[in-house]
């Protein structure tokens, strides 16, 4: 953290339990997962975070908890799963940057508008849309979307840092997304999605 308060490596917590949002929709606590911590400490902040592990649902709950503890909890939360709804997302992100000339509105992206998009099984989307969503990242950290706000969490199995290694996935868009990193601890053999 420099002298400003600003986080410049990723955050990471390795081998954690989530909290999982319960009826109230305020966070639970289960087996000391640093996760509302670590969220209480970007509340601030609409700072980029990548959920790793398995399964889907905890991967989600994660993301819950951020968007519960951040400037944008009364917004909604839009999750987006990549694989199969890869094609609306390419087009939504297309139509914010102005490369496609659709209205975004129907689009996750305007659903997710002042509130959290979360983008889930990340490693599905197509190398296109992986360079599209790479652009909007970077336009929405350095300012220069002041027409979107929000904040993007994504979640992908533990093997998309493999993925970026060898080139299956955007290594820029990887680091891009790496701001705040949570690593979920392998879930026990019954409870694997």
């Amino acid at each position: 953290m420099d002298a400003a308060g600003v986080v410049n490596a990723p955050t990471c917590f390795q081998g954690v339990e989530p909290y999982m949002p319960h009826a109230a929709g305020e966070p639970e606590r289960v087996a000391g997962f640093p996760a509302l911590r670590l969220a209480r400490l970007h509340r601030d902040s609409l700072t980029n975070v990548l959920v790793l592990g398995r399964p889907a649902a905890r991967r989600e709950a994660v993301a819950r908890t951020f968007h519960l503890a951040s400037p944008v909890r009364r917004g909604p939360f839009v999750r987006v799963h990549c694989g199969r709804e890869a094609a609306a997302l390419t087009h939504a992100i297309g139509a914010w940057l102005g490369v496609v000339g659709e209205d975004p509105a129907a689009h996750p992206l305007c659903r997710a508008e002042c509130g959290t998009l979360y983008l889930d099984n990340l490693q599905l989307l197509p190398l296109r849309t992986q360079r599209m969503l790479l652009t909007f990242a970077r336009r929405l950290q350095d300012g220069q979307l002041p027409s979107w706000t929000g904040r993007l969490i994504a979640g992908a199995p533990a093997a998309l840092k493999q993925d970026a290694r060898n080139g299956r996935f955007l290594r820029p868009l990887y680091d891009c997304l790496d701001k705040v990193r949570i690593e979920l601890a392998s879930p026990a053999l019954g409870e694997r999605a």
